[in-house]
């Protein structure tokens, strides 16, 4: 996470994309709030796409377990004639 350190009259936020000198404390506070929000969203958003896998690896299972189900009630229904 971002943070902000004050020395003097210059506010240095510093976060894992960079650091950057600021002037004015609102403008550091800004940034800080903004590269914090950007963090919290990045975070979700690997965490969302790890589900969007999970989930994807789980329907191609299920789509290979129907083939194979349907493939062999196929073959029980020919060796009965039906």
């Amino acid at each position: 996470m971002s943070e902000i350190i004050t020395k003097n009259k210059q506010y240095l936020v510093k976060s894992q994309y960079g650091s950057y000198n600021i002037n004015n404390k609102h403008t550091a506070e800004k940034l800080h709030q903004v590269l914090t929000d950007y963090e919290t969203i990045n975070k979700q958003y690997k965490k969302t796409e790890q589900t969007l896998d999970k989930v994807t690896k789980t329907i191609i299972q299920l789509q290979m377990s129907l083939t194979i189900l349907q493939d062999d009630l196929d073959k029980i229904k020919k060796e009965l004639n039906i």
